[in-house]
C-alpha cells in the first residue's frame, strides 16, 4: 500500500484509515502516525492488502502498490498453477450429492428438531433493539430486512417472465462463433451485470442437490456440460462487525445481488 503525500491531508481529516486498520488489525496495526512530519505511514510491513484503510480515506490518497501487487499476483499465481482436469482441493471418497432441505441453511424449514425450527430469520430481533445497543437499533434491523428482499423474491421474479412461452415467440438461431470469444463475451456481459469476478469452469454434477427444498429433482439436460460461475464482493467494514446487523445487511446484498445477476445472466445466455 501507498500514501500519496500530496492528497494527504490529515489536518483536514480524522484519521480514518489508522481506525479503519485497528478495526480490522486491532493492535497489529500496519499505518501509524508519524507526528515527525504529520503524516500517517506503513510501518509493519507487509500489511494485509484488505484495503480498508484505502475505503476509509475521504481523499482518496491511499492505493495499492501496484508493483508490489503484482509480484503478489504472480507468487500466487504460481502457487496455485494446476494441471487442466486437476482440481486443487480434495474430496472424499464417500461424498456424494444429498437433499438440498439436508443443507445446514434448510433446518429452520425442515428440521423439527432445530432450536429455531419454524421460527423467521428475525424472530428475536426485537427484543435485541429494544436493548439499545449499537449496532443493533431499528434502522439497522429495516435495512438488514429489506436487503433480503430480492434474494427472497427471486423465484417469482424468474417467474414473472415465462421462459418458455417467451421462446416460443422467437426464432432460435445457434450463434456460430469462436467459443473462446463467446466464453469472453459472456465474461464481460457478466461483469457489466455486477459480478466482481466470472469464470467458466466444467460442470461438476457431484455439486448439484439430489432435490430442492421442496424433494424435486433440478432438471438440469445432460447436454450441459459447463457452468458459469460468478463471485460478488461483500462490504468488508460490514462483514467484519459480526454478529452485528450491518454483517447481515452486507450478507444479504451479496445475496440479492446473486439474485440479480442470475435471472439476467440466464436470460441472456
Amino acid at each position: 500500500m501507498r500514501i500519496d503525500a500530496v492528497l494527504c491531508r490529515p489536518n483536514e481529516c480524522a484519521l480514518e484509515c489508522i481506525q479503519a486498520c485497528q478495526r480490522i488489525h486491532g493492535d497489529n496495526v500496519y499505518i501509524k502516525f508519524d507526528e515527525g512530519d504529520g503524516h500517517p505511514h506503513f510501518e509493519n510491513q507487509p500489511c494485509t492488502s484488505c484495503l480498508s484503510c484505502a475505503r476509509a480515506c475521504p481523499f482518496d490518497a491511499i492505493s495499492l502498490d501496484e508493483k508490489r501487487g503484482a509480484r503478489r499476483q504472480a507468487k500466487r499465481r504460481a502457487r496455485v498453477k494446476i494441471e487442466e482436469d486437476k482440481r486443487p482441493y480434495e474430496v472424499a471418497d464417500y461424498f456424494e450429492r444429498f437433499p438440498e432441505a439436508n443443507m445446514i441453511f434448510a433446518r429452520v424449514y425442515k428440521d423439527p428438531s432445530f432450536q429455531h425450527y419454524q421460527k423467521g430469520v428475525y424472530h428475536s430481533s426485537e427484543s435485541v433493539v429494544r436493548k439499545r445497543i449499537a449496532g443493533y437499533g431499528r434502522l439497522d434491523l429495516e435495512l438488514s430486512i429489506a436487503t433480503w428482499k430480492l434474494y427472497d423474491s427471486r423465484f417469482n421474479a424468474s417467474d414473472a417472465y415465462d421462459v418458455k412461452q417467451h421462446k416460443s415467440k422467437r426464432p432460435q438461431r445457434r450463434l456460430k462463433a469462436d467459443p473462446e470469444i463467446l466464453t469472453q463475451h459472456i465474461k464481460r456481459v457478466a461483469r457489466f451485470f455486477g459480478a466482481s469476478l466470472v469464470g467458466v469452469a466444467k460442470l461438476d454434477r457431484k455439486w448439484i442437490y439430489q432435490t430442492n427444498i421442496e424433494g424435486e429433482p433440478y432438471d438440469i439436460d445432460e447436454s450441459i456440460m459447463f457452468a458459469v460461475v460468478m463471485a460478488v464482493e461483500m462490504d468488508y467494514d460490514k462483514i467484519n462487525s459480526s454478529p452485528a446487523f450491518a454483517a447481515s445487511v452486507a450478507t444479504a446484498l451479496g445475496y440479492s445481488k446473486m439474485a440479480f445477476l442470475e435471472i439476467e445472466l440466464a436470460e441472456y445466455i
